[in-house]
């Protein structure tokens, strides 16, 4: 009986060893590494271009090891992030072929290259065009005396705040593009700098004081800054100073003391400025119903209207 049982014993145990083998061949899975499913996709850097510019792209592929562009105007290149010059203005079906193997993707945009603008110098009280943009502004000579004798030394104005638009620099009152038609854009402070044109800068609280002088606005300094008391009705639209400065409103801290209270403010009652003072910091004028303003500090993320002179040349 024990023999019996020993045997039995050793049967089922070869019975189990060999029902354990693999009834098929081993396949070997290949590491996620080595599965190529490229999805392609870019960014335009700087989409305000005029000939002869040159565009930057940003390249957001994900799982590609090479890459193919075509920048629609017979140039290509291999780069990841490559940045193109375009000649000639146009439309151009920029496309980005992403490769991983043998698996492609495409993704594909249109640049639109505007035309060059040929600037021409003018004389003051003639018309500017900005040669970024193409847009016009009128010009008009303010004297030493707040006249308009061009035989006299002043200044030459601009008679429209500045429509210049960079993005995430400026903005419309309340991001109503109708406000930026009719009362120019604003700019924060931090941004004013790199979007005045070239030949143009702030004018000073001195050069917007001689403007104010001859209209009977006179300043009386307080603890936040100077306070200039008088009629605005001269520096409205229609105006005897000729300036038409449109009551805009601003973008600004309601509540300075405490937490930070950013609104959109005083659209129909008050234009704020950007001005310089004579140490060149940044500060604001603030004309309205009591005349102006123009504040000893600025808050460089406030928002506020750009009036330029021109520089000497």
């Amino acid at each position: 009986m024990k023999t019996n049982l020993w045997y039995r014993c050793l049967f089922s145990l070869a019975i189990f060893m060999v029902s354990c083998e693999p009834p098929f061949e081993e396949i070997e899975i290949p590491e996620p590494s080595e599965i190529c499913q490229p999805k392609a996709t870019f960014q335009v850097i700087n989409d305000e271009c005029r000939a002869s510019c040159t565009i930057e792209f940003e390249n957001f592929t994900e799982g590609a090891q090479e890459y193919l562009w075509n920048f629609g105007d017979g140039n290509s290149s291999t780069d990841r992030n490559p940045s193109h010059t375009y000649e000639q203005a146009g439309s151009y079906q920029v496309e980005l072929v992403a490769m991983c193997g043998d698996e492609t993707a495409l993704h594909s945009q249109t640049v639109t290259i505007l035309e060059e603008i040929v600037t021409t110098s003018f004389s003051c009280g003639e018309t500017y065009t900005d040669p970024r943009d193409g847009r016009t502004y009128q010009t008009m000579w303010i004297d030493e005396d707040g006249g308009n004798d061009t035989n006299k030394p002043g200044q030459c104005w601009m008679k429209s705040n500045l429509q210049y638009e960079r993005q995430n620099m400026s903005d419309c009152y309340d991001h109503v593009i109708a406000n930026c038609i009719n009362h120019g854009r604003m700019y924060y402070g931090v941004s004013v700098d790199s979007v005045i044109p070239e030949g143009w800068r702030l004018p000073t609280r001195a050069e917007w004081e001689v403007v104010m002088a001859p209209y009977g606005i006179t300043p009386s300094n307080n603890s936040t800054g100077t306070r200039y008391l008088g009629n605005i009705l001269p520096f409205l639209e229609g105006g005897a100073s000729g300036l038409d400065l449109p009551l805009g409103g601003g973008y600004r801290d309601l509540n300075p003391s405490g937490t930070a209270n950013y609104q959109f403010t005083s659209i129909g009652d008050a234009s704020y400025i950007w001005i310089r003072q004579a140490n060149g910091d940044l500060t604001f004028l603030i004309f309205d119903e009591f005349g102006g303003s123009i504040h000893n500090q600025a808050d460089p993320a406030s928002m506020f209207y750009l009036r330029l002179v021109k520089e000497s040349d």
